[in-house]
């Protein structure tokens, strides 16, 4: 969830004018990974990636796989709808959204398959904490699966969100640091109850993200790494390292300002896949 302060600071963080996706995401989630400010400017109402795969060896095949992400006019997701090819069929998803007249987000309602959940968010007076409660719906009463506090300070060029149940006690805890300049530097996540952490860090020069890595160092252990070029004021390619060793390329194609194209290469896996961008307009 975004808040009024760490807006701010994203808006800051925009890599350039025309750029779409928002590289310090998850990109392809059943969330937002795109700038805000870009869909509203770009008009974009719709934006489908519609999946094709091929193994190497093989040929192409569209099993008619998609993600599809719709938004209002200011560019605030409004839902996102997904559809993978199964042995038997298709498994789909789609979550909704829904925001406040400041656009904070106060619902989302989420379909997985057969399963439906609700998740509420309760805006505290000081406009940064937040109550969200997960509900199962399915039941006559309505099943609230937990409730927790979510309490956001930022002071000195850090946000940290205390995450706590609901007799109070603070479980999770995410720190988000900024450079000067506003851009993020890193983000860490910390299990209080056994003091492990994951850890992000943010690498830029001229005023653009060009690597990111991720840390985890217990359970599936993971040390990844992306470096990001770009060609004039576009990001070109990505290159992703996992263990130290490429795992992953993609490469971006352009039509009229925004991604028309974008291939993924497996090198570890020995797979491509792309994903087509097909948009409507307001």
């Amino acid at each position: 969830m975004r808040y009024l302060i760490v807006i701010s600071f994203i808006l800051i963080s925009h890599l350039s004018a025309g750029q779409l996706l928002d590289p310090y995401q998850e990109w392809f989630e059943m969330e937002s990974f795109f700038y805000q400010e870009e869909l509203s400017e770009s008009k974009i109402k719709v934006l489908r990636f519609e999946i094709s795969n091929k193994q190497d060896d093989k040929i192409f095949y569209d099993k008619g796989e998609f993600l599809e992400y719709k938004f209002d006019k200011k560019g605030l997701l409004v839902e996102v709808s997904k559809r993978v090819a199964m042995a038997n069929g298709f498994d789909t998803s789609n979550v909704k959204f829904f925001y406040d007249q400041k656009g904070r987000l106060i619902k989302k309602i989420d379909q997985q398959g057969p399963f439906h959940f609700e998740f509420y968010f309760i805006h505290l007076d000081d406009q940064l904490s937040y109550r969200e409660l997960k509900i199962r719906p399915q039941t006559s009463k309505g099943d609230t699966l937990y409730d927790r506090i979510h309490e956001v300070s930022f002071e000195k060029g850090k946000e940290v969100e205390l995450i706590k149940n609901r007799v109070g006690k603070a479980f999770l805890k995410k720190e988000t640091s900024y450079l000067e300049n506003g851009r993020l530097a890193d983000r860490k996540l910390t299990y209080l109850f056994n003091n492990k952490q994951i850890k992000s860090n943010y690498f830029h020069e001229d005023q653009r993200l060009v690597g990111k890595q991720y840390q985890k160092a217990f359970g599936e252990k993971r040390n990844k790494i992306w470096k990001f070029k770009y060609e004039r004021n576009e990001l070109e390619m990505v290159e992703v390292f996992n263990k130290g060793l490429l795992h992953e390329k993609i490469a971006f194609t352009y039509k009229n300002g925004l991604p028309s194209a974008i291939i993924l290469r497996n090198i570890q896996d020995k797979y491509v896949r792309i994903y087509k961008c097909n948009y409507d307009f307001w």
